[in-house]
């Protein structure tokens, strides 16, 4: 399909935790339209009004995805050595992986990295917003909610990860497979088309050098980083890498 002048491609791909022997791409599922899932419970009414037809919302709605969690996980968080672990607890299910990269930022909540990850990539400049589901219900919104953030998935490549911050006093989480993990809000009147490619090493080497970058200048702040980045060939690197390792449909 040829794009049009009202049309912005965003490519993605899984960005899971590299195993010997596993490749986790099998089980991950494409990314689904908010407004799609909305239209499918649609329950129309000819003398009343409702939020679909207002376009405030339906925008939003059109330029929202999500992603759903690929397996159930239950754990707490306990440490030892004043050292923060997981400790799950249902040895039935096939946990997903959880870490420890920041320590908790607020008081008396902890903080984790859930290895759901996605890596995605756009033609032109677009920012993009990441967010707990709050239109479907998800169980475990009841334990805590992934930290938000916004940045230019076209003028900055990095891993969009599931960072949860846990309510305060609470040490446990719970997700069930299927459940709505993330939501992604692009920030664009133009219609978003995705396409699925496959990571490479050299994506990843990529990924990694502008993460290490970050760390180098730390004083930094986002625009002067995309400003570095659209002063450079990096976008051309990348598309150029992805358009190679598309998804074919």
């Amino acid at each position: 399909m040829k794009k049009t002048s009202n049309q912005i491609v965003v490519y993605w791909c899984p960005w899971w935790t590299t195993q010997p022997n596993i490749n986790l791409d099998l089980i991950y599922k494409n990314p689904q339209s908010l407004f799609k899932y909305a239209m499918e419970n649609y329950n129309p009414q000819k003398k009343t009004q409702n939020f679909i037809q207002c376009p405030a919302v339906s925008n939003r709605l059109k330029q929202t995805y999500f992603t759903t969690n690929l397996v159930e996980t239950e754990f707490e968080i306990v440490y030892e050595n004043q050292e923060p672990r997981v400790k799950y607890l249902n040895e039935k299910t096939t946990n997903a992986s959880v870490g420890f990269s920041h320590a908790p930022t607020l008081k008396n909540n902890q903080l984790f990295e859930y290895d759901m990850r996605y890596g995605l990539f756009a033609e032109e400049s677009l920012h993009m917003g990441i967010n707990s589901p709050y239109f479907q219900k998800a169980e475990h919104l009841k334990y805590g909610a992934i930290v938000p953030g916004t940045f230019d998935i076209g003028s900055w490549y990095r891993p969009i990860i599931a960072e949860f911050n846990l309510w305060a006093n609470n040490n446990y989480f719970h997700i069930q497979s299927g459940e709505p993990l993330m939501y992604w809000q692009f920030n664009t009147d133009k219609e978003i088309i995705l396409k699925r490619y496959e990571r490479t090493p050299k994506l990843s080497d990529i990924a990694d050098s502008l993460v290490g970058f970050k760390l180098v200048k730390s004083s930094s702040n986002l625009f002067s980083r995309y400003r570095n980045f659209n002063e450079t060939s990096l976008r051309s690197i990348i598309l150029k890498e992805i358009k190679n390792n598309l998804v074919e449909d």
